[in-house]
């Protein structure tokens, strides 16, 4: 076409394309179809063509003889007289819609990824498999003070002592060899020099032929579970230390009738050791007199069921001695 936009040539596929005979081609007609700003921004391509660059491309939206609106890529060339006035232009286009719709699928996707990442309250990293971090979301870059561009091109190293970098390091390793989910428990420090118990769960971002490219991983806080944990050891700790000194025999039960805990002064009542009770919660139906039997079996097939609170039984039982002894 001429600089005044007056078609010089048009092919056949232009002519299938646009749905009009070469004859009929009414390029003011096209024109008025593109978008406005597309429109523009191709005036602007054009006026700045120059015999040194002679050519560019630009992308546009057009609404079709069908009636539907498609994107397209045409790349444009000027040519140029000796004084170098443009003498005509040339196009080879394309139809890019597909193309776009498959960028915008891409795009919604990744925003999708970024704001479920951005809600997830515990920290998320990516790093490649040289340990470089290549992106996080915003509990990450609150958990070490510094901003997401900041972050990415650094290393595992830049946050972490040595000690504890080259155990990440070579936890990550393990994953590159033969990816895997893994988790594992340790202690960091935040940007407040506040120590705290983290659950790491991390694996492998696999190519397509998969191959790992890098490690995704999520910190979570622990901290609250590990408090509890230590209530409770230190509690079962004095309550057993105080079973383990009494002088009566004491034996915790699941709902299963399984020994959970047996005190060692059941050897002194029965000459039978907690460890053997513990391997065999038949035991203390087996030494029972068997005057006493029946009522023994029937208490312990009924015991997961009762939860009225203390039950009191006195029985007979046999020692491995031999000797017939009272229990209450």
């Amino acid at each position: 076409f001429s600089p005044e936009w007056k078609i010089i040539f048009v092919n056949g596929a232009f002519c299938r394309y646009f749905q009009v005979a070469e004859s009929d081609v009414d390029f003011d007609e096209i024109i008025s179809r593109l978008n406005s700003g597309d429109r523009e921004a191709i005036r602007n391509l054009l006026m700045n063509l120059t015999p040194g660059h002679p050519a560019g491309i630009a992308e546009n939206r057009i609404v079709h003889p069908d009636g539907t609106l498609r994107w397209q890529e045409w790349t444009f060339t000027a040519f140029f007289s000796e004084t170098g006035e443009v003498t005509e232009f040339q196009a080879v286009g394309r139809d890019i819609t597909e193309k776009r719709r498959m960028e915008n699928t891409i795009a919604e996707n990744l925003n999708y990824v970024r704001a479920l990442m951005d809600s997830i309250p515990a920290p998320v990293f990516y790093r490649d498999t040289e340990g470089v971090y290549q992106d996080c979301n915003q509990a990450f870059e609150t958990l070490v003070g510094l901003k997401k561009s900041e972050i990415v091109g650094m290393t595992i190293h830049d946050f972490f002592p040595v000690d504890l970098a080259d155990h990440y390091r070579h936890m990550d390793d393990l994953i590159i060899e033969s990816p895997y989910v893994q988790q594992y428990e340790y202690i960091i420090t935040n940007t407040r020099g506040e120590q705290f118990d983290v659950l790491f769960s991390k694996t492998g971002l696999q190519a397509a032929d998969g191959t790992v490219k890098g490690i995704v991983g999520v910190i979570f806080d622990i901290s609250e579970r590990k408090k509890f944990e230590h209530i409770v050891f230190e509690s079962e700790e004095k309550y057993r230390t105080l079973a383990e000194y009494t002088h009566d025999w004491e034996a915790w039960l699941s709902p299963e009738g399984k020994y959970l805990y047996v005190s060692p002064s059941c050897e002194r009542i029965k000459g039978y050791t907690a460890e053997e009770f513990l391997a065999d919660p038949t035991l203390v139906v087996r030494i029972t007199h068997p005057d006493d039997l029946e009522t023994i079996q029937e208490h312990y097939e009924q015991m997961p069921a009762d939860t009225s609170g203390v039950y009191h039984l006195d029985y007979r039982i046999i020692t491995r001695e031999g000797e017939e002894r009272w229990i209450s």
